[in-house]
């Protein structure tokens, strides 16, 4: 295996792992939009109906015909029963044949096909998430096929990219990564790989899914700025809390007898509150961390006593 890249540098755009889209099956007519764009929607909830005047009354007239033959079904096994059956002859044969002939379970079926036929027309929430693309409103026209809209799960956001096929090696599920979005780059967010597809696709390319480890603000189809970084962190880091920049170069701030002293540092790799630092500390020195904007070289600085 080929030694693993420090960081690999792609494009990402966010989506949910729970995404509902509605689909209009053929060509029709919202009939009522019960939530708007946005919106808190629980599961179960009803979201949305198209036009079901022809199902209801297919349900209905299926219903009927189920009740009398449920009847019929009855009333005939109650004159075979004194009649044919002797104790000697097949009861569950002459009850299945009775109701072939009735046509008790060609109902039933008829029965369940109108009522699947009116749940195509109807949209209930799989899971508790928010309304999304929903533009259309009552009376509106849509056309068999159309995409009404959407409902996705915030708590379940992910970034989603393509890395060509040399990278796959390189990354592993749990690398840590950084990402910012287009268009804010001081927005960061932290994460680290979730999965990676099991093939390559045609056209030399595989997936990668990043979770995220707080996705505030964040909405599906932001596009992001990412780093992967595959291998972790080596040598000396500190918080990044602990760096700034003065006069555009790096400084760390370390303790030496009572004073701040000034050092100007090459820093590597960055992920989430640590700062890889390549050269201008030593292993030892005392990193101050608190207030540092406000420090200048040779500031009386006073350590705060740890914790008991």
């Amino acid at each position: 295996m080929a030694e693993r890249n420090t960081a690999i540098r792609a494009k990402a755009v966010v989506t949910s792992l729970d995404k509902y889209t509605m689909v209009s099956n053929d060509n029709s007519i919202i009939q009522k939009k019960y939530f708007s764009v946005g919106a808190a929607v629980p599961k179960g909830a009803l979201i949305m109906t198209l036009d079901n005047a022809e199902e209801l009354l297919a349900l209905k007239k299926t219903k009927v015909e189920l009740e009398k033959a449920k009847y019929e079904y009855s009333e005939t096994l109650l004159l075979k029963d004194s009649v044919f059956y002797n104790g000697n002859g097949n009861w569950d044969q002459v009850k299945a044949r009775t109701a072939y002939d009735i046509g008790f379970p060609q109902a039933e079926v008829a029965h369940q096909q109108a009522q699947l036929a009116l749940k195509r027309k109807q949209y209930y929430a799989p899971f508790t998430g928010v309304l999304a693309g929903v533009w259309k409103g009552s009376g509106e026209i849509v056309k068999a096929g159309e995409r009404m809209g959407f409902l996705y799960n915030p708590t379940k956001l992910v970034a989603m990219l393509e890395l060509i096929e040399y990278d796959y090696h390189q990354i592993q599920v749990g690398d840590k990564a950084l990402m910012t979005t287009m268009s804010d780059e001081s927005q960061q967010y932290f994460g680290e790989v979730l999965a990676k597809d099991a093939a390559i696709n045609s056209n030399g390319f595989f997936s990668v899914q990043i979770s995220f480890k707080e996705a505030k603000e964040l909405v599906p189809g932001i596009n992001l700025s990412v780093t992967i970084y595959t291998k972790p962190i080596q040598g000396l880091a500190v918080p990044a809390k602990a760096m700034v920049n003065k006069s555009g170069k790096d400084v760390v701030f370390t303790y030496q007898s009572g004073l701040a002293k000034w050092n100007y540092v090459t820093k590597g790799a960055t992920f989430d509150d640590s700062i890889e630092i390549v050269d201008g500390l030593q292993p030892g020195d005392t990193v101050l961390t608190t207030d540092v904007f406000q420090l200048a070289h040779d500031s009386e600085v006073v350590l705060a006593k740890p914790m008991p």
